[in-house]
């Protein structure tokens, strides 16, 4: 089942399989250091203290928060679970992937303007495809109004968002039941989803946190560990979905 959520945004109501593989875990910390932010540099988010200029590439270098892998540790079995349930696919066209990455264009330009070290919370502009973040976020804001527009639990849905194969920064977002057979909250997102989009708005302007907090945006659980979420790129996609505010 196929419909149009305004005119950049597409939901796909259907069933299949999930599966769920851990292997093992990592212990990483983060330090706060003078660095370089440009992701074609050999030096990117490497250490530089006392530098201003990258040695490699001569951008400036900007404070920024540099994560440290400690330890890697690796299980004898990977953990595996799977199972089918319902699931919507949410996919973004041309026109909405353009104006994300314009949007996060004048935002990197605006922050970098500033001279100031960027804030921990805009760093994943310069991590993550913007693509990827705005349907990252999109998707923990919806589940967030989920909560009290369906009345779902957290732990019945999750969002997870993967690559389209080919080439360009094509992202997909999924909501997916998490029990085997469905429990109705896929179905819910696919019936509800401007309801939820003018919801979720509402507890992300509300909120007074910056970049979004585990109130507005972090989800326990999430697939792809809370990366590549900015609350004002979610924002970008509620806006298109949820009706105009008055």
């Amino acid at each position: 089942m196929r419909k149009s959520c305004q005119e950049y945004l597409t939901l796909e109501l259907s069933f299949g399989e999930v599966q769920h593989i851990t292997s093992g875990f990592n212990l990483m910390t983060q330090i706060h250091e003078q660095t370089c932010l440009n992701k074609r540099c050999l030096n990117y988010k490497e250490p530089l203290p006392q530098q201003p200029r990258c040695p490699l590439c001569r951008k400036l270098t900007r404070k920024a928060v540099i994560v440290k892998t400690l330890s890697e540790e690796k299980f004898k079995q990977p953990y595996r679970t799977q199972f089918s349930a319902p699931m919507v696919k949410v996919t973004i066209n041309s026109s909405a992937r353009e104006y994300i990455q314009q949007f996060a264009k004048e935002m990197r330009s605006s922050l970098t303007r500033t001279k100031e070290p960027i804030p921990s919370g805009y760093q994943q502009l310069w991590e993550y495809s913007s693509t990827f973040i705005a349907i990252h976020s999109f998707g923990h804001q919806i589940m967030r109004a989920l909560q009290l527009v369906a009345k779902v639990d957290p732990k019945q849905v999750n969002f997870t968002v993967v690559k389209e194969l080919g080439e360009g920064n094509n992202y997909t977002g999924y909501f997916y039941d998490t029990s085997d057979g469905g429990n109705g909250a896929a179905e819910a997102v696919f019936k509800h989803l401007p309801k939820l989009a003018e919801v979720g708005r509402a507890i992300a302007r509300d909120c007074n946190c910056n970049t979004g907090c585990a109130k507005c945006l972090i989800q326990h659980g999430c697939p792809d560990g809370n990366t590549a979420l900015l609350k004002q790129m979610g924002l970008v996609l509620l806006d298109a979905v949820a009706k105009p505010e008055t």
